[in-house]
């Protein structure tokens, strides 16, 4: 920017004289007169002029600075025209902000510093050659008297306002960003020079250069699709951007998008306003279709400001899922219908339905009312199925109807995943006129109870089941379901390590039930040749719940009556229940099977002479745990406790859990609030700066409630008012006119001379 003077109108005022003395000139003046009007003219237009330019400028063209800058450098410059010189004295660099004066360095004209400087890490000198700063330093016109002493200068003068390709003086003034440590916003800077001579200053500025500093970076988050999630097909990957300098309005820009981990980056594809200030939605088409299909992407997107402040959004995870679920390990039990017992008939079907990457969604099993499969049938029949793991089930309570006496019945799973692949498994139901009676199931009872008494349901004939059950509230013709299995529906068995029973409970209840239950005491019955067939001995009976969060058969704290061969626990949930136990073996406190004193001392005791039986040395020992209370949940997310039987048995069979998973959560520290106290405001500065120290007495680290250590004032120098610079040029004006005036009576005299000689 530049700053410079005008041209001085107070020459031309004697041009009204020279009209009036053309009134009484005839025409043989002429010439002078003629000669008189060129000199005054070449005298008003070339001077007076200022013969000072100021320039300031910054380092970087867009005038915009960002958070990876740590400094502005400015170039200011100070051009005199040529033949001038001005005593400069020193150089202040002003930066200003919509607050008031930000910094305001003092300087000598070599550069060195005198105030203010303190942010300004280095002023260097381009060119300064021929100045100092003494007070009749340069040389030009000089004027007697108010003007100033004689050989002075003050940047003012005659000529045309040529300037210098290189000026006089200039410097590159570096302001560290670092320390200043300035707000983000618009800054404004100036040079102004200072020129004194006899206690008299005069001030020549540059215009105000303007600069932005914008530290925030650009908000940028996904919004589609979540992480974590699924995709497939062509998946719109939405951006959201919030910057309060975008480098155009939309559709000009575009924001960065990766779904390969920030390896390479597309162009979204448009951008449009959210509504909200300086916020915008922008989108990138991705299509999955030539990714690798249950491979995992990350998806990233990342936005440059105007002052080239990057932002990043979080990662986004996902998997390309192209397969639909697996549907295998069909079963319907009973595996064979009677269809001369009834046109209505209770099924239990069961299907594996698995994922290999998403989860399933839903499930839905069709049945056919059609003689053969093929493209004209029809179904009248479809259920959704529930789940247990990688299990699905439906059960028909009232029953499948078909209308054949004998053949095929049709049926059609459907296994949807989270991200919509659909997987149809077809296929035919075996009726026949017989049944194999390999399961009971009873699922029509009613039950009704009040709060906090104890309702028996007996089904031991149907599914050698009875229930105890206790509600904390009333509950009126509820059903409870009930299913018998020889083989493990779960598909788990062998994960628990013994032997089965070849007995599996599998209770529903309705829901108003499930949410008032208190406890349930379950109690399985259980023959003689089912142990026999098993191999398991009855002393080391279990009975097992299947947890369908975890997919494991874990054991309860059952109880064995073996006179009336059953065993019980009480549950406070229901799911599936198995029976499971060992044959005997020994140490497991009972002298039976092929156990004697010889093979066994353990539980058959030490072996005698004489026909007196050795007592066994302990009776049977039943496990009684009590575990103390679960501690906190530690930063790996594992809580744990201790389990102590008090029975002391030496076996582990029905001990529970001590360990467990957890979330943990991260103690809140206590909030410190400041307490800040300030000392006094400093007197005003030259450079309009007032200061003081605040000190945050609970020390807590923290400067959010800081109050303001620097204030703008208003500063008083003991300097004289300015010179008006317009004084020569009126001098010189007046000195026209008197020209003038001399050539007019010069002509004058010598016209009447030649009158006299003629």
């Amino acid at each position: 920017m530049q700053a410079r003077g005008s041209l001085n109108r107070n020459g031309f005022a004697g041009f009204k004289i020279l009209v009036m003395i053309m009134k009484g000139v005839n025409r043989e003046n002429v010439i002078s007169i003629i000669v008189t009007v060129s000199i005054m003219a070449l005298l008003a237009l070339s001077g007076p002029i200022f013969a000072v330019v100021v320039n300031v400028s910054v380092d970087k063209s867009s005038g915009k600075y960002n958070a990876q800058d740590k400094n502005v450098t400015f170039t200011v410059s100070v051009d005199v025209e040529n033949g001038e010189r001005i005593p400069v004295q020193n150089l202040t660099l002003k930066i200003n902000s919509s607050n008031g004066l930000v910094e305001s360095c003092v300087f000598y004209s070599n550069g060195s510093k005198i105030t203010g400087c303190d942010n300004i890490s280095s002023i260097v000198p381009l060119n300064s050659s021929g100045y100092g700063n003494g007070p009749l330093w340069g040389y030009g016109y000089g004027y007697n008297g108010s003007w100033g002493t004689t050989n002075t200068s003050f940047g003012s003068g005659y000529g045309y306002g040529y300037v210098n390709s290189n000026p006089e003086l200039r410097y590159n003034v570096t302001w560290n960003l670092t320390k200043a440590n300035p707000q983000d916003g618009t800054y404004y800077a100036r040079l102004e020079v200072y020129a004194e001579n006899s206690g008299k200053w005069y001030i020549y500025s540059s215009s105000w250069t303007s600069f932005l500093i914008d530290t925030v970076l650009p908000e940028v988050s996904i919004s589609n699709p979540g992480n974590n999630t699924f995709v497939k097909g062509t998946v719109s990957v939405d951006v959201l951007v919030k910057d309060a300098n975008l480098p155009q309005i939309p559709p000009h820009f575009y924001v960065k998008v990766s779904t390969n981990n920030g390896q390479t980056w597309d162009n979204t594809h448009s951008c449009v306003s959210t509504g909200i200030a300086n916020q915008y939605k922008c989108s990138y088409n991705w299509d999955t279709s030539k990714e690798t299909d249950g491979a995992d992407y990350v998806i990233q997107a990342k936005l440059t400001d105007t002052a080239g402040n990057t932002g990043y959004s979080s990662n986004v995870t996902v998997t390309v899922d192209r397969t639909a679920p697996a549907i295998t390990n069909i079963q319907f039990v009973p595996a064979v219908i009677d269809p001369a017992a009834s046109a209505r008939t209770s099924v239990l079907c069961l299907a594996k339905v698995s994922d290999a990457t998403s989860n399933v969604s839903w499930v839905n099993i069709s049945f056919y009312n059609a003689t053969a499969f093929n493209s004209s049938y029809s179904y009248y029949y479809n259920r959704s199925m529930s789940q247990s793991g990688e299990t699905w089930k439906y059960l028909s309570s009232s029953g499948i109807f078909y209308t054949q006496n004998e053949g095929i019945l049709y049926f059609n799973i459907t296994a949807v995943d989270s991200i919509g692949n659909i997987n149809n498994t077809y296929g035919g139901y075996l009726t026949l006129n017989s049944s194999t009676g390999a399961n009971n199931m009873d699922t029509n009872t009613s039950v009704s109870s009040d709060a906090n008494n104890q309702t028996t349901i007996d089904l031991q004939q149907t599914t050698n089941t009875t229930l105890q059950i206790q509600t904390n509230q009333s509950v009126s013709n509820e059903s409870v379901g009930i299913a018998l299995y020889e083989q493990d529906p779960t598909g788990k068995a062998a994960d628990v390590g013994i032997p089965e029973l070849g007995k599996y409970v599998e209770i529903e209840v309705s829901h108003d039930i499930a949410e008032a239950l208190s406890w349930v005491m379950i109690r399985v019955y259980y023959t003689d040749e089912e142990l026999s067939n098993a191999g398991i001995y009855e002393e080391n009976l279990r009975l097992y719940q299947y947890n369908e969060t975890s997919s494991e058969w874990e054991v309860l704290n059952s109880t064995v009556n073996a006179a009336g061969n059953y065993i019980e626990a009480n549950v406070t949930h229901l799911s599936f229940f198995g029976l499971f136990g060992k044959a005997p073996w020994c140490g497991d406190g009972y002298c039976n099977g092929a156990e004697t004193c010889s093979t066994c001392t353990t539980d058959c005791g030490i072996c005698v002479t004489g026909y007196v039986p050795v007592t066994p040395l302990s009776l049977p020992c039943e496990e009684n745990w009590v575990c103390s209370g679960w501690t906190e949940c530690s930063p790996d997310g594992i809580q744990t406790r201790t389990c102590t039987d008090q029975n002391e048995c030496g076996t582990f069979e029905s001990k529970p859990i001590e360990t467990k998973s957890c979330e943990y959560t991260k103690p809140v520290k206590p909030e410190c609030l400041e307490n800040w106290v300030c000392s006094g405001w400093t007197e005003c500065s030259p450079d309009g700066i007032q200061t003081r120290t605040c000190m945050d007495m609970n020390a807590c680290g923290t400067e959010v409630n800081k109050p303001a250590g620097t204030r703008v004032c208003v500063y008083v120098p003991p300097a004289a008012p300015l010179v008006p610079l317009a004084a020569p040029f009126v001098v010189m004006s007046i000195l026209v006119i008197f020209l003038m005036v001399i050539v007019y009576f010069y002509t004058r005299r010598f016209r009447r001379q030649e009158i006299s000689k003629s």
